[in-house]
């Protein structure tokens, strides 16, 4: 009978430490990713002054449309015809907005509206 209410007790310490845990956890809030994931995102920066054709095998960086360019076709092994790009304009160019970004076997294509007036960034990060 003793060694019944020791494994009963032994129990009755676990369960109550694991509803403590649960508190704690609630009152700290949902935490949906660890904080450092996006902020350790292995990618490439084009360095200004490099425009055109690229290629960079890694999920996100960026790329840079010469002045009067609409296309730059990024070749990325990571890459395929499922994949999504999200492309977002790093530059001001008042001309020149993105109209697609569109994936293929090996490579994705960045298209803009209109022929940029200067050099314009546009950071990219793909999803598989």
């Amino acid at each position: 009978m003793k060694q019944r209410e020791g494994s009963m007790k032994r129990r009755l310490v676990a369960v109550a430490v694991l509803l403590l845990l649960s508190s704690l956890a609630a009152a700290q809030g949902p935490r949906l990713y660890p904080p450092t994931v996006f902020a350790n995102l292995n990618r490439t920066i084009t360095a200004t002054g490099t425009t055109g054709a690229q290629t960079i095998n890694k999920m996100a960086g960026t790329v840079n449309f010469a002045a009067a360019a609409t296309t730059i076709v990024v070749t990325n092994s990571q890459v395929n015809a499922n994949s999504i790009v999200f492309a977002t304009r790093r530059t001001n160019d008042t001309t020149c907005f993105l109209a697609s970004a569109e994936s293929a076997a090996g490579s994705f294509t960045i298209r803009m509206t209109a022929a940029c007036n200067a050099e314009t960034s546009v950071g990219f990060l793909v999803t598989n």
